[in-house]
């Protein structure tokens, strides 16, 4: 961990500052979660949604840029595959109509309408 390179007051004022730091397994954990309960694993980046965890959009973003600069090992890239991680989504969403519409349904089940924000 970063904090272990730090000082003891050092590691207390980052974690103070950006929360509690995060390792691989708990970013994992946290997208198999979000990946879970969304059928898909394009988190958004904005913290708008209460159904992600704090700063994991970013996380992924950051994940996509290490792959494609070459910087994730073959080991974490194999684990994302199995999980369905999306790599590239420059092309818009990856997920199918079906699955849009099913989603859509949940939506007006639990809302009563289909505004969707």
């Amino acid at each position: 961990k970063v904090a272990t390179l730090l000082s003891e007051a050092h590691a207390n004022l980052i974690t103070g500052y950006f929360g509690t730091l995060t390792t691989w397994d708990d970013r994992i954990t946290q997208l198999q979660g979000f990946i879970d309960k969304n059928e898909h694993a394009n988190v958004p980046q904005r913290q708008g949604n209460t159904n992600t965890p704090a700063g994991l959009g970013i996380w992924v973003k950051n994940i996509r840029q290490h792959k494609k600069e070459g910087k994730l090992s073959v080991e974490k890239i194999d684990q994302l595959n199995s999980m369905g991680f999306e790599w590239d989504v420059t092309r818009g969403p990856n997920l199918t109509w079906d699955l849009r519409i099913t989603q859509l349904q949940a939506f007006i089940d639990e809302n009563e309408h289909a505004n969707v924000p």
